[in-house]
This record gives structure tokens, C-alpha cells and sequence, in this order.
């Protein structure tokens, strides 16, 4: 079945039965009126990233104690290491949560100034399809860094007691610009929305409970919180009570613009002359996928039907195609 980024064509209609038995006819061509949506997933679902875009917060909220790091991730690939989710790292101080580095869709997060600086999930890839929620957490108190896949623990580390100092790199979410040069591609691919900071250690109960909740902005120890959903502008509001805004930079665009400039949504036509057992003979034409307005498909030169006729079957994606008014087949007797 024809598929829209992996996702089926949800919307199907049959017309009734067109015949003219017991004679056969010549089918000119199928118009359809329509009314076209604005493409798929344009329902504010964060930033898309790639080769040179993330989010720059500036030098802010240096975590010298327990702290607590949380996004919801959907990468386009896992098999390119170093996809920095979110960071603040100088190469010698500082920490990033970050995918891929430890291996095809390992989540890992480091602090340079901690005993034993990384800590990866092995065995437990992140998925490419679908929202995840990504956590890891510093505990001072208890000397851990727990990571978290959609509300379960993936992986520990014991035994962290060094100090940690600031530094003075700035915060960016979907890369690690300061050393890029390190790597040659610190740069996420994919969809990040609801960034989340705080400057307590949460509970695994407290992790599991919010994975999918929009926050109010004011929840304890909430620091940075960063819902990337804005789609318009190129500011990343801070809803919390910190205000650190962030500023969207390079190929880092909201989901809408991303889905609108690569999707090319068509409306495919068919038909059966079994009574709807089998389809053959699909054309496709070219729907907009910007804004809501009416507008008029046109397919000529079906040739000529069988003597019992033609169900003709539209298909397309719901996300952009909003209606169809109305469908005529254009026919006439064969000679």
C-alpha cells in the first residue's frame, strides 16, 4: 500500500457502481473536488533537526549538584554515533545526554567530572518510530546517574562522588556546536520536543508518572523547560519560571515547516471492474499541502470499461485531504 513517511493512507472511498449493461462505455476522465489540509504531523510536535541546526539557550543553568535531564526523541537514524540531545559540555567540564555513541541507539549520558564519566543502556536501543521519552539522572546524595527509557530504568552507574564546577559553554539542544570538531557530527537527526531541566534527582515514580504530561512550568525544582512547540518565529520559549529562552539556529525548523516542505501529498484513483475483488490501473495527481482551500483533480483517458462497469476507489491521507465534496465520472457510449 502506498505509505506518506511510513504511515498508511487512512482514507478510502468507493463510488458506486458506474454502468451502462448491457453495453460497454468509454470513460474519459474522473474529477474530483476536494478540500486540502496542510500536510502530516502539523500538530506542533517539536523541531526537527539535522546536519547544522539545534537550539542555543546560552551559557545558563550550570548544575554543580544533583540534577535531572528529560526530553521526548524521535531520531531518524541510529546508526550514526554522537547525537547530542541536550549539552553543556567544554570537552573538559560539563555534560550531555546524548545518542548513539555507545552504540546503534544507545542512550548515553556523560559528566567529565564524575568517576566514571559515561553511562550507557546497553542492550536497550531507543526506537525510531514513535515519541520516547529520554531521562537521565545525577543524584549527588545517593552518587548515581540513572538513565530512563519512557519511565524505566536502562541503565546505572554507582560510586560518582567527584565535585562538578561550572562552565561557561552555552546550553543547546540537538547538538554540541563548542565541539563539533571533536566528532564531525554531534548533530541530532530527528524530532525533540519537551526539554525538560531540574535541579533535584527524580524519582523513577516521578519520571514515569510525567513521561507524556505537559507541565504547568512551575512543578518543584523545574529549572528549564523548553515544550518546542511554538511552530512559528525562531524563538524556543522557556515555560518555566527561569525564562531562558532559546534561539532556533541553522537547519533546526519547527515540525509544520519541516513536514510541509518535504511532504508532496497526492490523491490516487482507481478502479475495479470485479465488483471492488481487485483494483488496477492506479494514477496519481498532485494535492496542495498548505493551507485549507478547495480545488478541482482531474485524470483523463481511462479507456474504455466492461460490460459490468467500474467502481472507482480514491485514496489519500486524511492529514491532507480535509473533504470531498463531490466526484463525477465523465463517460459515454462506445461506438
Amino acid at each position: 500500500a502506498f505509505t506518506e513517511n511510513g504511515a498508511s493512507h487512512v482514507l478510502e472511498i468507493w463510488c458506486p457502481h458506474s454502468h451502462r449493461f448491457p453495453e460497454r462505455m468509454i470513460a474519459d476522465a474522473v474529477e474530483v473536488d476536494i478540500v486540502s489540509g496542510v500536510g502530516l504531523n502539523a500538530s506542533g510536535e517539536g523541531v526537527y533537526f539535522s546536519s547544522s541546526g539545534y537550539v542555543d539557550m546560552g551559557d545558563v543553568l550550570d548544575q554543580t549538584g544533583s540534577f535531572t535531564v528529560e526530553a521526548i526523541i524521535e531520531p531518524d537514524s541510529i546508526t550514526t554515533t554522537a547525537y547530542r540531545i541536550i549539552s553543556k559540555d567544554n570537552g573538559t567540564a560539563g555534560w550531555a545526554l546524548s545518542l548513539g555513541d555507545g552504540g546503534s541507539g544507545v542512550l548515553r549520558f556523560f559528566h567529565r567530572e564524575l568517576n566514571t564519566i559515561i553511562t550507557d543502556a546497553v542492550g536497550v536501543p531507543v526506537p525510531l518510530n514513535g515519541d520516547s521519552r529520554v531521562s537521565a539522572v545525577f543524584d549527588a546524595a545517593a552518587g548515581t546517574v540513572t538513565l530512563f527509557l519512557n519511565g524505566t530504568q536502562i541503565g546505572q552507574t554507582t560510586g560518582q562522588t567527584n565535585p562538578i564546577t561550572a562552565n561557561s559553554v552555552n546550553l543547546t539542544i540537538g547538538a554540541d556546536p563548542t565541539n563539533d570538531a571533536l566528532a564531525g557530527n554531534f548533530h541530532f537527526e530527528g524530532f525533540i520536543r519537551d526539554v525538560r531541566i531540574w535541579n533535584i534527582a527524580r524519582t523513577q515514580a516521578q519520571i514515569d508518572a510525567a513521561k507524556f504530561t505537559t507541565l504547568v512550568g512551575n512543578e518543584t525544582g523545574l529549572v528549564g523547560y523548553w515544550k518546542l512547540d511554538e511552530q512559528t518565529g525562531s524563538v524556543a520559549a522557556d515555560s518555566s519560571a527561569s525564562n531562558f529562552d532559546g534561539t532556533l539556529t541553522g537547519l533546526a525548523v519547527w515540525s509544520d515547516a519541516y513536514w510541509a516542505d518535504v511532504l508532496n501529498p497526492e490523491l490516487m484513483i482507481d478502479f475495479s471492474e470485479n465488483g471492488g475483488k481487485t483494483f488496477k490501473g492506479e494514477r496519481r495527481a498532485p494535492i496542495g499541502k498548505q493551507g485549507e482551500y478547495a480545488q478541482t483533480v482531474r485524470l483523463n483517458k481511462w479507456g474504455r470499461c466492461t460490460k459490468k462497469g467500474r467502481i472507482w476507489r480514491l485514496r489519500a491521507s486524511a492529514a491532507v485531504l480535509k473533504g470531498v465534496n463531490s466526484m463525477s465520472v465523465w463517460a459515454r457510449p462506445t461506438k
